[in-house]
């Protein structure tokens, strides 16, 4: 009985795990989009990076008013690019801790 219980729980960590991989990414547009959100949870972010500044090896810059923390990023100034991320919060303030970016142009 211990057997059985041990191998579906084990079984029903897995599934979870894998729900996790397998969601969808939510896009969002606006800081509108991103205040529906809730945290760590996945979105698409495409835009141009008007302004950013690297601090504490991490680039932060801002894409249609969302701030968006990339560590490890190059310089993405006057680019085009989707970002795919977390949702964080912050000191009340969301923003989108970077799992993959793409430069578009």
């Amino acid at each position: 009985m211990r057997r059985i219980s041990f191998i579906i729980a084990i079984l029903g960590i897995f599934i979870l795990i894998g729900l996790i991989f397998w969601m969808p990414y939510q896009k969002i547009k606006n800081i509108n989009d991103l205040n529906k959100t809730i945290d760590n949870e996945k979105v698409i972010l495409t835009g141009f990076v008007k302004n950013g500044r690297i601090f504490s090896g991490k680039f932060i810059f801002t894409i249609n008013g969302i701030k968006v923390v990339c560590e490890g990023c190059r310089n993405l100034r006057g680019k085009n690019v989707q970002v795919k991320g977390l949702i964080n919060e912050y000191n009340g303030n969301k923003k989108i801790e970077v799992l993959e970016v793409r430069a578009l142009s």
